[in-house]
């Protein structure tokens, strides 16, 4: 039965990825800004590759070992799956319809799916440009005192320290790969960039260890940059992954414990995990089980919002009008925890989907997003979503692409809450909407205002040393 599961899984995720590559091709031939178009699509076919089809793929192999040891059904891997598709299928129905309609022909072989990393994308205006490198170095900034000195932290909103880090990687990627800079400070921007990328790797979520090089690499094939940058992208990437489970053990780990771990016992931990009582190893079966446990998990864990909605306990609108409390937590700090059903951090779908399927509330897993709203209302919620999200997606593409040549930085930016999926549920659209939007909207301001104070004092300066001069001239 899970062989003939897989095989179904199979066939569905490949639907999906065919249902995704339509709907962004018309998306693309109704924009000149076609890089930003090609990076969503590389994210949804990654997305869906990695997990959805891989795990099918592995199971197909392994006739579903990690799903037999916790007692999984192959007909409830089945439904998820299933649910996903529908949801998919809406979603990008909405999409399509909406943010395609600029132009409703286009050129034959104007654009190929094999040919998505093309460099046929406009290069940033000189005020764009500075208005990258000043978020960047902004970002960069509040990132170091946020990490090592905290000193803002008694003025600034935790919102904004906590966003430094993955503003920085979107800003100044962008800076780097769409400007035309020199290799010297190409070099050394990316060095700090990297620098940054492996430090956030300590926190050991999943955007901190692989949405930064999955950036990198896409738009390292867009510029082709020299083999020594391919080395280090792939030599970063390898030491990631061989650190991969230890890391994501490291947050579990720390997040039973009163207070955070400092850099130097994560390091000492990452070297000897079992000195602290964790076993880093998931399975006897290796490298490719590994993979099979890792990529496998969203789905597995996803058939606990299927138990749970069965047995009667359905997250109904709850989840929802928590998540509509607008006000920050410093001007009304009793406000509910965005999407839970309780008001605690421990009542969200993702931590009630793990304490389902593995017993415990100390972690939350990755999930199916169509999972999510059917735990909310069945059936009634999954379509009322996809097509809800959709068009909310739909209008976010429109914004990003009268941007311009900031409009890659800025997708990158929202993109990175939530790199794993970036189809959303309902609860997290609403977050995004309320929360990354208006930060990326602060942080470009941020940067205008230093743009206008460097212009005021190089102009000064100007005018100072003509005057000195001019003094100096009639003074003799």
């Amino acid at each position: 039965m899970m062989a003939l599961s897989a095989i179904a899984s199979i066939m569905t995720s490949l639907v999906m990825m065919l249902i995704v590559t339509l709907s962004l091709r018309g998306v693309v031939a109704s924009t000149n800004n076609k890089i930003v178009v090609r990076f969503l699509l590389y994210l949804f076919l990654l997305d869906i590759g990695l997990w959805y089809l891989l795990p099918s793929l592995l199971r197909l192999l392994s006739l579903g070992r990690f799903e037999e040891v916790i007692g999984i059904l192959p007909e409830e891997i089945s439904f998820v799956y299933y649910v996903e598709l529908v949801s998919v299928c809406l979603f990008f129905m909405m999409v399509s319809f909406i943010a395609g309609r600029g132009r409703l022909s286009y050129p034959k072989n104007h654009w190929n799916l094999f040919d998505f990393l093309s460099r046929d994308h406009s290069w940033l205006s000189k005020n764009e440009s500075n208005l990258l490198f000043f978020a960047g170095i902004l970002c960069l900034l509040v990132y170091i005192d946020s990490s090592s000195f905290n000193f803002l932290s008694s003025v600034v909103p935790a919102i904004i320290l906590e966003s430094s880090g993955k503003f920085f990687l979107a800003f100044t990627v962008g800076f780097l790969f769409l400007s035309d800079i020199s290799k010297i400070k190409f070099y050394g921007l990316f060095s700090v960039l990297l620098g940054v990328v492996l430090v956030d790797t300590l926190k050991g979520s999943h955007g901190s260890i692989v949405w930064p090089m999955i950036v990198i690499y896409f738009l390292m094939k867009t510029k082709k940059p020299s083999k020594a940058l391919n080395i280090t992208i792939f030599g970063s990437i390898l030491l990631l992954l061989t650190f991969y489970k230890p890391l994501h053990d490291l947050r579990a780990y720390e997040y039973s414990l009163s207070e955070p771990l400092t850099p130097l016992a994560k390091l000492a931990f990452l070297v000897s995990p079992e000195d602290i009582g964790v076993d880093s190893s998931v399975n006897d079966g290796g490298l490719i089980g590994d993979i099979e446990w890792r990529f496998g998990e969203n789905t597995r864990m996803s058939v606990g919002y299927l138990r749970m909605y069965e047995r009667g306990f359905s997250g109904g609108l709850t989840p929802v009008i928590n998540t509509l409390y607008l006000l920050p937590r410093s001007i009304s700090p009793d406000k509910p925890v965005p999407a839970s059903v309780d008001g605690e951090i421990t009542g969200m779908g993702m931590y009630l989907m793990h304490n389902e399927m593995r017993g415990t509330t100390n972690n939350m897993s990755g999930m199916a997003p169509s999972m999510h709203e059917y735990w909310l209302g069945g059936w009634t919620a999954v379509l009322i979503s996809a097509i809800a999200v959709g068009s909310w997606y739909a209008f976010v593409i429109i914004g990003l692409l009268r941007l311009n040549g900031l409009a890659l930085p800025c997708c990158i930016a929202l993109h990175d809450t939530w790199w794993q999926m970036p189809k959303l549920w309902s609860t997290e659209a609403i977050l995004t909407t309320t929360n990354t939007i208006p930060l990326i909207m602060f942080w470009f301001f941020l940067a205008w205002v230093c743009t206008k104070v460097v212009r005021i004092i190089a102009v000064s300066y100007l005018f100072l040393s003509k005057a000195i001069g001019y003094a100096r001239y009639f003074s003799r």
